[in-house]
């Protein structure tokens, strides 16, 4: 009876950790879906981190410069080079806290802050 007790503990605190990971993305997205703002950003950097391409970009709200990166498998450039340095996207943004902002290309697979 007490190790059924134990998994039960155990299935909920995952269950848990779970759900407050779903909420965080959650927010996180649909505050950049209700606050949204569109600025062009221009890739400074591009260095491979294990299979994946680590682009930095910067970008311009309100005249004050942001940066921002993203790790990308894949990801179109206009100038089919691999670097994609000094390529320009626009940026999403959240207009209440601009560090928060995703790059807008093809195949990104993951934002950093």
């Amino acid at each position: 009876m007490k190790e059924t007790t134990d998994n039960s503990l155990g299935y909920l605190v995952i269950l848990l950790i779970g759900m407050g990971i779903f909420f965080y993305v959650y927010r996180k997205e649909k505050s950049l879906s209700n606050e949204r703002g569109e600025a062009k950003g221009k890739i400074i950097d591009a260095r491979l981190s294990g299979r994946k391409k680590r682009l930095v970009y910067v970008f311009y709200v309100k005249g004050r410069k942001y940066k921002g990166e993203v790790l990308s498998a894949r990801f179109d450039c206009a100038n089919k080079k691999n670097d994609c340095i000094g390529e320009e996207f626009f940026v999403i943004y959240d207009k209440k806290n601009p560090k928060k902002s995703v790059i807008d290309g093809k195949y990104i697979s993951l934002k950093k802050n």
